[in-house]
């Protein structure tokens, strides 16, 4: 029977996937997978499994000259059972699989985090776990992975109790799912991330948001009657995203508001790159003013002080793809922005343009018009310009609109070298990204800037609608939002919540203690990836490698994901000896709770592991759930059946190295 059209269509993209990903494999490059199967699609019709008809297939496949890889690597077994089987997205999957290339190991630990009792993938869980590094389910990186468990978890609900066939994502799967695309998976839970702490950091921001909010302190802005009118209520925000794109945010973090001079600092790193830093620099000078962001003077050079006060931005919007006209110059800057924000398409909201600000400020700019022409009678803009054209294109790059979610990735791109830590798109140069976090510490918050630099340290800049960004190099940016601002035109809130991060973090380049703090850079790197293989270790009563993880100092109570602990993971598998090595040996705490304040003694009772449940009822080395509580009257080895006693006994523990051919050396 000749397929349908749905169905050919899916068949073509099964053999699509496959092909594509065994050339990737073998050849170790990517090719056009558009290429069509040799046989008519009309003509294409389900085989049996005969050894005559994959003969007949496979001599197809080889005389066509579309498969001269088939040809070569003999794949042609495995196209054809691709094409052959039934019309399961699962087993498309699991093809793709069973020829991946990733690490097992650390893909297995990420899948048994997310897998439920059956074994199969857990769809909830996994977003959990994904969220608890920092990562957003809206992260570019992850869109594929998104998209492949969608497209599984349709076709489970599409085939429930269809065929009394107990479909899910089991391992196998779930390598295919995430296969070409575990990169950004293997950072997160190997503990590779800058912020290798993510939830804690979360908290310490959130009571750093919590705090500031009790701040009242400026006025609203009544730069123009929009803003007067539009911007006049207490909203407070902030978003943070780190270099490896772990994002999150309080507050009115959606709360749109106009970037004003916040566009500054982006203006003058694209002009850097498309004009050269020799010619910026020769019209654009790199000191403060000494006034404030809209002061009009020139330096003794007459060039304007900086790129980050109205003059020097104004001189730079006059030179922006000056070959364009007017809106293709406004789009292409729009377009430019949201590169560096990681957001794709025409339509995304988050970073956008506000008409009705624009014409406001188009009839209220008198200061900036005045710039604008003093910069004409000093010849700092051709004569021959529109002044009016120029205050045009100046004062649509202002009125672009974004939140501090979108701002906090403007910034981390700048954090990050230039690179958009959610896409990995190079956006502006080194040099460039260099020289604007300089101007940016040195003249970016107004005439408060020397200050800023002397207490703060941290390259920032703000606008007068209330937005605030601030750059923690190679670490993160952070984006703030609150309309009162001071006589210095910052956010009030902005300046106290700065002043409290780096109280707590030390992020001045000069603090003597700069960098020392675990809680939010990755000192450790193996140990998130150390503590998935110990927890198969103790699943799989493997006590040497548990050994070697001790000597070596690694704290064997760590809790893992949901705070489940080795203890716990040995009391469910029914693991009597891992259990008495982590208590009488490692001297764990033998009562830890899980996010679900269970300990190893419920998962015991819950599993009916009877040895496991006297012992643990028996040898309980605290007086209570506290683990500072300890009891002085008992012996926990006293209580260790006769068989593992005599074992524990003679146990001696003597180094060894991971290039051993044993984690430890038990002596019985």
């Amino acid at each position: 029977m000749v397929l349908n059209t749905a169905k050919r269509n899916r068949v073509m993209t099964k053999f699509r996937k496959i092909v594509h990903e065994i050339g990737r494999q073998r050849l170790g490059t990517d090719f056009d997978t558009k290429c069509e199967h040799p046989l008519s699609l009309a003509d294409l019709k389900p085989r049996d499994s005969t050894e005559d008809s994959q003969n007949q297939f496979s001599r197809s496949i080889k005389n066509s000259s579309s498969f001269v890889f088939t040809a070569m690597f003999s794949w042609d077994l495995l196209i054809y059972r691709s094409l052959s089987t039934s019309d399961d997205v699962l087993e498309e999957f699991r093809e793709i699989g069973r020829i991946s290339a990733g690490d097992e190991e650390v893909e297995r630990g990420i899948f048994d985090r997310s897998k439920t009792p059956q074994g199969n993938l857990d769809r909830q869980r996994f977003i959990r776990v994904i969220r608890r590094t920092g990562l957003q389910l809206d992260d570019p990186r992850l869109d594929q992975i998104r998209r492949n468990i969608d497209e599984c978890h349709n076709f489970i609900m599409d085939n429930i109790d269809d065929d009394g066939v107990d479909h899910g994502i089991d391992f196998l799967c779930f390598r295919g799912i995430i296969n070409n695309h575990q990169d950004v998976l293997y950072q997160a839970f190997n503990n590779q991330f800058v912020i290798s702490d993510f939830p804690t950091f979360l908290g310490d921001i959130r009571q750093m948001y919590v705090e500031a909010s009790d701040i009242h302190e400026g006025d609203f802005t009544n730069y123009t009657e929009y803003l007067k009118e539009y911007h006049n209520s207490d909203e407070w925000g902030i978003s943070f995203c780190s270099v490896d794109g772990q994002r999150a945010g309080f507050g009115s973090n959606k709360q749109m508001f106009t970037l004003q001079s916040l566009m500054n600092p982006f203006l003058y790193a694209m002009s850097l790159d498309d004009m050269g830093p020799e010619k910026i620099h020769s019209i654009v000078g790199q000191e403060t003013s000494g006034g404030q962001y809209n002061v009009i003077k020139l330096d003794d050079k007459g060039r304007p002080h900086n790129a980050m006060a109205n003059a020097g931005a104004i001189l730079l919007s006059s030179l922006y793809k000056q070959s364009l006209n007017k809106s293709e110059r406004h789009g292409t800057f729009l377009a430019a922005l949201r590169k560096v924000g990681g957001l794709k398409g025409s339509a995304e909201t988050s970073l956008s343009f506000d008409y009705a600000a624009f014409m406001s400020e188009r009839e209220d700019c008198h200061r900036n018009s005045s710039i604008c022409y003093y910069l004409r009678e000093k010849k700092c803009i051709d004569r021959k310009m529109d002044v009016e054209q120029v205050l045009d294109v100046y004062t649509q790059m202002c009125n672009v609109t974004v939140n501090t979610d979108s701002l906090s990735v403007l910034a981390a791109t700048l954090a990050n070298g230039g690179i958009c830590p959610i896409t990995g798109e190079q956006c502006f140069s080194n040099d460039a990204v260099k020289s604007t976090l300089s101007c940016m510490l040195a003249a970016g918050m107004n005439d408060h800037s020397g200050i800023w630099a002397f207490t703060i340290g941290l390259p920032a800049k703000s606008g007068i609608s209330g937005g605030t960004m601030i750059i923690v190099p190679n670490v993160m940016g952070i984006a703030l939002y609150s309309p009162k601002i001071d006589k210095s035109a910052n956010s009030a809130r902005a300046a106290h919540f700065a002043t409290a991060l780096n109280s707590k973090f030390h992020f001045h380049e000069y603090d003597p203690v700069r960098l020392k703090s675990t809680n939010f850079l990755n000192n450790s790197e193996s140990d998130a990836n150390q503590l998935i293989k110990l927890m198969i270790a103790a699943e799989n009563n493997d006590v040497n490698r548990l050994i070697f993880a001790f000597i070596n100092g690694f704290d064997l109570s760590k809790p893992g994901y949901e705070d489940i602990t080795l203890l716990h993971m040995a009391a469910a598998k029914g693991n009597l000896e891992t259990i008495v090595f982590l208590i009488s040996k490692a001297k764990v705490f033998s009562e830890p709770l899980d996010h679900s304040n269970r300990t190893p003694l419920d998962y015991a009772l819950k599993h009916g592991h009877q040895d496991i449940i006297d012992f643990l009822r028996k040898s309980s080395n605290v007086s209570s759930r506290n683990p500072s509580v300890v009891k002085t009257d008992v012996d926990a080895t006293s209580q260790i059946p006769g068989k593992i006693k005599s074992r524990m006994n003679s146990l001696t523990i003597t180094s060894a190295s991971e290039d051993d051919d044993h984690y430890g050396v038990l002596d019985y």
